[in-house]
């Protein structure tokens, strides 16, 4: 039963790796040391999804460039409006002449002409609404990533608090453990317990314990998740 409750945590240890490789969008084996201590939370971990969503707003760079795609389609559109609307030009241009060389002239010229295309076979109204139609299109795609975002955001939280739930049960469950063990402890040092007892007492705090880590390796990795989302690289 012990050789079975090592493989057993030898397994979940791995399993354990492998999720948290792919919350933090990790590479490469589970052939790596964890640290002794939980990952500490994060700023902000405690608070709603509209606070994690305007944090993330600023952080997530697929956001930034989709705003940066907007932006420029704007001013597409305002290029192609600007086509629609008659052109004004100056023009202004200065001279020297003589017909002796001993009487020398200066003369200039100032122009000021008005253009409007009424036909061009709709080819500016039809460029212009293409535009528009594109301008619409790059702002409905970012409000899709941003709705993305906000339920990647509501998923990631309630991750973090089921596994922190779980966590403070296998607490709980340690504690117990331990406290029946003592009581085993005590039953066989007064004769009144026998060795299957205790060695059952012993296999489930070993049990017990190894559950608190993996809830620990499961807040961890669920804080990861979070982090994730939220679009930053460490932890504050």
């Amino acid at each position: 039963r012990v050789m079975g409750g090592v493989k057993g945590t030898a397994d979940n240890l791995q399993v354990a790796k492998a999720r948290l490789n792919q919350a933090m969008g990790r590479t490469g084996g589970t052939d790596f040391e964890l640290a002794a201590t939980s990952l500490p939370a994060i700023e902000l971990e405690g608070g709603s999804t509209g606070d994690l969503f305007e944090a993330a707003r600023q952080s997530r760079p697929e956001l930034a460039a989709q705003r940066s795609s907007i932006r420029a389609q704007e001013l597409g559109v305002s290029i192609a409006e600007q086509q629609l609307l008659p052109s004004l030009r100056v023009g202004a241009a200065a001279g020297y002449s003589a017909s002796e060389l001993t009487e020398p002239g200066w003369n200039g010229s100032l122009g000021l002409s008005l253009s409007w295309t009424l036909f061009d076979g709709f080819a500016s109204p039809a460029g212009t609404e293409a535009e528009r139609a594109t301008l619409l299109v790059e702002q409905a795609r970012l409000t899709g990533r941003e709705q993305q975002l906000w339920q990647e955001i509501e998923s990631a939280r309630g991750t973090v608090g089921s596994a922190k739930a779980a966590l403070a049960a296998a607490e709980q469950g340690v504690q117990s453990a331990r406290e029946l063990l003592q009581l085993a402890e005590a039953r066989y040092a007064e004769g009144v317990g026998d060795a299957l007892e205790l060695s059952d007492a012993e296999l489930e705090l070993a049990n017990a314990e190894v559950q608190k880590v993996q809830s620990e390796y499961d807040v961890a990795a669920a804080r990861a998740q979070l982090l994730r989302a939220v679009g930053r690289r460490e932890w504050r």
